[in-house]
């Protein structure tokens, strides 16, 4: 009712409103354009994830070390040697698998 009275004074002509209804539509263009420039920049994308394969890990030492690097895929301890402890602490590191610690024959393991 407002904009009848509006335009029988002759404030708005009608080509003004076809123009300001042109307006709109391209102010939603713009919108989309950037919603999806910024759904394609900003939000995650689904990346591949690397999978792990199964590792095998020999024991060489009956001594209780750690290991030097969890989750680098090697057992090692700081002096180089793959013990129990550092062998499940890799696996546990790494994950997936699964997982085989080969052990010394006839060896005792005190954790």
């Amino acid at each position: 009712m407002i904009w009848h009275k509006i335009l029988k004074r002759g404030a708005h002509p009608e080509s003004d409103i076809q123009g300001c209804e042109k307006g709109r539509g391209r102010g939603r263009r713009v919108l989309v354009v950037v919603a999806l420039a910024w759904l394609l920049t900003v939000a995650p994308l689904p990346w591949p994830v690397p999978t792990v394969m199964a590792a095998t890990f020999t024991v060489n030492t009956t001594n209780d070390t750690a290991d030097a690097n969890p989750g680098d895929g090697v057992c090692a301890d700081s002096a180089g040697r793959c013990s129990l402890r550092a062998a499940v602490m890799e696996a546990n590191a790494l994950g997936g698998g699964p997982h085989t610690i080969v052990l010394q024959a006839g060896q005792t393991y005190t954790l």
